[in-house]
């Protein structure tokens, strides 16, 4: 899942605790680095073990951690034009690919250089 409006001094510590207390067992957290070298951005994405964990964080939408509303959305993961069937047309051959979203960019999956 998506979470943003974070704290601007939370880890990913804090967002796991924050996160498996709430809904279930969370397997990654990966926060966005913040520009200038801060603790991190304000926005990230969370895995949890169990689907029906993500589920409940997605139906839920908001948490409160400390003073803040966090968000919870779903992560929307963007094909890249390498990751795509070999022989397959591309998308729109007018245009080139769309890049991905904030939180396609911090989960594994999207950071992995193997097709």
């Amino acid at each position: 899942v998506f979470v943003s409006n974070l704290p601007p001094s939370c880890g990913e510590a804090d967002v796991r605790a924050a996160m498996s207390a709430r809904f279930g067992s969370v397997r990654l957290v990966a926060l966005a680095p913040a520009r200038g070298g801060g603790n991190s951005s304000r926005f990230g994405s969370v895995s949890f073990t169990e689907a029906e964990s993500a589920t409940s964080a997605l139906d839920a939408g908001k948490f409160a951690l400390g003073s803040r509303s966090i968000r919870v959305q779903p992560l929307v993961l963007r094909r890249r034009a390498a990751d795509r069937a070999p022989g397959a047309p591309p998308a729109r051959s007018s245009r080139p690919p769309m890049p991905p979203t904030r939180g396609a960019l911090l989960h594994p999956l999207m950071q992995s250089d193997t097709g």
